[in-house]
């Protein structure tokens, strides 16, 4: 009798799991909300703390997976903020949802410096990653390369996966000569190197043909506090009145400035 009853709840808890799984493929917000991810809140003594529901938050969630879940060419972004508001987060769950629910894509984490952004990349998204029930992480077959600082999906359920983040530095040449599908530069208004990080990735991240015969496309995301980088604003060609208190996002023209 035990027995049957184990196979029983061994059953209903696979249909539970299969129904979850489904809702949280549709987009990083439906996964970071229904796991839910867990994040660090670094000014209330790295407490554990479930993701921000809140609509902002949400919102930028949404403008991140542009175009993924539906198979159509993402949108680039440049979301202007200020401190608080969650953005680079919401861009980092974004990330960690493509590389668990679509195969084969190469994410760049690009910070200031190498090590700062192994150390995001670690505490961050690895942390959520970790985070997640176990019988979803059971799924995958997955590592962290510490020194290398990358964070590999090799197979799901079997399956070659091979999606990855990796953390870079402002200046790598990987950026102008490796394909990703994602290059999200966070603190861009900082980024002294970002002008030519922008014109070296722009013709790998367009470049290319499908096996369909569409053309290949990438995304690249900025999070940047407004007021820093003229070229970085020229970009979009966004207007501003006053000090920018809420986040927005605005589309990246189709050419580099």
């Amino acid at each position: 009798m035990a027995d049957a009853l184990e196979r029983s709840a061994g059953f209903f808890d696979s249909i539970r799991d299969a129904a979850l799984l489904r809702q949280w493929s549709r987009s990083s917000e439906a996964f970071a909300y229904g796991a839910p991810l867990m994040t660090v809140d670094e000014l209330d003594a790295k407490a554990l703390k479930p993701f921000p529901d809140r609509e902002d938050v949400r919102w930028f969630l949404r403008q991140c997976d542009s175009g993924w879940a539906k198979g159509e060419p993402p949108e680039d972004l440049i979301v202007w903020k200020s401190r608080q508001h969650f953005c680079s987060h919401a861009v980092h769950a974004s990330s960690l949802w493509l590389a668990a629910f679509l195969p084969f894509k190469s994410i760049a984490y690009v910070a200031q410096e190498e090590q700062e952004g192994k150390d995001h990349l670690e505490e961050r998204i690895v942390g959520m990653w970790e985070r997640t029930p176990a019988w979803f992480r059971a799924m995958y077959k997955w590592e962290y390369k510490q020194a290398a600082g990358v964070f590999v999906i090799n197979e799901r359920e079997g399956k070659p996966w091979r999606s990855y983040i990796e953390a870079i530095a402002r200046g790598s040449r990987k950026l102008r000569s490796w394909t990703y599908s994602r290059i999200h530069f966070d603190e861009a208004a900082h980024n002294d190197l970002l002008e030519q990080a922008f014109t070296g990735a722009y013709a790998t991240i367009r470049g290319g043909m499908r096996a369909d015969g569409k053309a290949k496309k990438g995304q690249m995301i900025f999070t940047s506090s407004a007021f820093y980088h003229p070229w970085l604003i020229d970009l979009t060609g966004a207007q501003f009145e006053g000090a920018l208190d809420m986040a927005r996002a605005d589309p990246v023209r189709g050419e580099a400035a």
